[in-house]
């Protein structure tokens, strides 16, 4: 029966070591090829024992001696599979090495004469190897037990069979060391039978077979079908990163996963909020690297990368999941896709819903600015008319006076929708030229009739149309008269390719909120300082006209007040 059960033992060893080996060919990676190497060396000496059981010399040779020696190398062996995927620490790494030198290397020398196996040194020796073989082979059976406790169910149940494979051989080597002389061939029954459950839980571990995945896998099934469910459900990105990344996150045993744009910005992140979920997609390897047991799996697709920082157990095991997360990749991008377009219908109706609300708000403005106006010029003009004969001549000058400055309010509520309607149009076609911003600011404010502060120099020329450039700092300056608080500020700040002109006041400023709508046709923000009501189209006429020019507009915040600031191009 011994010698029966030692030609399996060879045999599923070998298989072991085959099936290793085949792994290795697809999975060139450093924790499968040491698992090549243990089984090797395992079957080779089940293979040199049964060649030694033949030859009758009692003496110990080199070869018994090798021979030993590669039998109590094989936690070491062990060791370094799992020390691959764990990485252990330095003094850890260490510590193993001077263990294994000390219980391999006196193999060599340690002579024991022939029927003294009992001697001190011999059964000193014995005692430290089979400590040695037994605590190590437990640490490592600790290690792959726990190996993929936060991931799938079947990475655990892997990890954990090979861990109760380990502990039968420390369990085999017990009874090797402590067996009775009186009837050795019960012991070597008995470690040979657990030496065979060992090899298949080992098998098991390794290459299960499809029925045993899927037994093991029933509960990663379930929860991939529900992550398939909520994606065919989702229809934003948030909801798409709420189905998918919390799954691929258990699945590879990690604890964040990172949802990436084409262009690398974060979607989403699961376990960290995005700026540490870029940062980590930016750093960690691809496999574990030095004292990080961290390391990262992605997984690409069409509409961005999926990255998950996973369990170093999983990529030993990684090609099932690879499959499964590609499977669930393509549905990702089909979900991003689906829920890109729901978001750019609900922008598009929030849009014109938005323009729906602002040309409502335009309508009702324009009609009160169109009727104010109006109203007076018909007022006067009914009182010129009916008093034409009795009034003297002041009052008739007052009179029309009256209606000739509602009627330029009406001439520029008329230019300035006529303006915004090219603009809008693309009509706007500047007529540049060279145009000196002093002489122009001067003129401008001078007009405006008001106490404004300038600081641009002479010879501060530009490209520009003159009409064009007189309407952006009217509006700019009437803007800053009209809602801030003096004093009022217009200064330039030349540079090689631009001139920067600012108009500043010292008033409260534009109320953060507001702050993105500020050259939005029609939009007004409510000032309690000033009842003033204007249609809201004058900083619209500014960016569009500096835009037309190759320039642009923008706010910046003042403290006090606020800070406009239009950039012309310089000849």
């Amino acid at each position: 029966m011994v010698e029966l059960l030692e030609v399996v033992v060879l045999g599923l060893y070998g298989a072991l070591a085959v099936v290793t080996l085949l792994r290795w060919q697809r999975q060139r990676d450093a924790s499968t090829g040491w698992t090549v190497v243990v089984f090797s060396v395992l079957a080779g000496v089940v293979a040199a024992s049964l060649l030694r059981a033949e030859d009758d010399t009692e003496v110990a040779g080199p070869g018994d001696r090798l021979l030993m020696a590669a039998f109590f190398l094989l936690p070491h062996l062990l060791f370094r599979v799992t020390a691959a995927l764990r990485r252990p620490s330095a003094r850890v790494r260490a510590a193993v090495a001077l263990l294994t030198a000390g219980a391999v290397l006196p193999a060599f020398v340690i002579h024991v004469p022939p029927g003294d196996e009992t001697s001190t040194t011999f059964s000193l020796y014995t005692a430290f190897v089979l400590a040695y073989w037994i605590g190590l082979s437990l640490l490592i059976a600790g290690w792959m037990w726990r190996g993929g406790a936060g991931g799938s169910w079947v990475v655990r149940a892997r990890m954990r069979t090979l861990a109760v494979a380990v502990s039968l051989l420390a369990v085999v080597t017990l009874l090797l060391g402590v067996g009775s002389s009186d009837d050795p061939g019960a012991i070597e029954v008995i470690t040979l039978a657990l030496a065979l459950v060992a090899g298949p839980l080992f098998l098991f571990g390794l290459a299960p077979p499809n029925a045993l995945l899927a037994r093991w896998g029933r509960s990663d099934e379930e929860a991939l079908r529900d992550a398939e469910a909520a994606l065919v459900a989702a229809n934003s990105p948030a909801e798409v990163a709420d189905a998918l990344l919390p799954y691929v996150a258990r699945a590879l045993g990690g604890s964040v996963a990172v949802l990436t744009g084409p262009d690398g910005s974060v979607i989403a992140s699961y376990g960290t909020d995005a700026a540490s979920g870029a940062q980590l997609v930016g750093s960690l390897p691809e496999h574990p690297d030095g004292q990080d047991p961290r390391y990262l799996t992605s997984i690409d697709m069409r509409s961005g990368r999926l990255h998950v920082v996973g369990d170093p157990y999983t990529p030993f095991f990684g090609r099932d999941h690879r499959n499964v997360l590609a499977r669930l990749a393509e549905l990702t991008d089909v979900a991003l896709r689906r829920a890109h377009v729901t978001e750019a219908e609900r922008a598009s109706a929030a849009e014109m819903q938005r323009a729906h609300d602002t040309m409502r708000e335009f309508v009702s403005i324009a009609s009160h600015d169109l009727r104010s106006p109006i109203t007076v010029i018909q007022g006067f003009a009914q009182v010129l008319t009916s008093t034409w004969d009795t009034a003297d001549d002041q009052a008739k000058l007052t009179y029309v006076a009256t209606i000739n400055r509602q009627a330029e309010q009406l001439a520029r509520l008329a230019d300035d929708l006529l303006t915004t309607s090219r603009i809008d149009a693309g009509a706007v076609e500047p007529d540049l030229e060279e145009l000196d911003l002093q002489p122009l600011v001067d003129r401008v404010v001078s007009d405006l009739g008001h106490d404004v502060s300038i600081a641009v120099e002479a010879g501060s020329v530009v490209m520009a149309d003159a009409d064009h450039a007189d309407r952006i700092v009217r509006n700019l300056v009437e803007n800053a008269l009209g809602y801030g608080a003096p004093p009022v500020e217009v200064s330039a700040t030349p540079s090689e390719e631009h001139i920067d002109l600012r108009v500043r006041d010292h008033g409260p400023g534009v109320p953060p909120a507001f702050q993105p709508r500020l050259f939005e046709r029609f939009a007004r923000a409510e000032s309690s300082k000033d009842a003033r009501k204007g249609t809201g189209l004058g900083l619209a006429i500014v960016q569009g006209l500096a835009r037309a020019a190759g320039g642009d507009v923008w706010y910046e915040a003042a403290r006090p007040g606020a800070c406009f600031v239009v950039r012309f191009r310089r000849p």
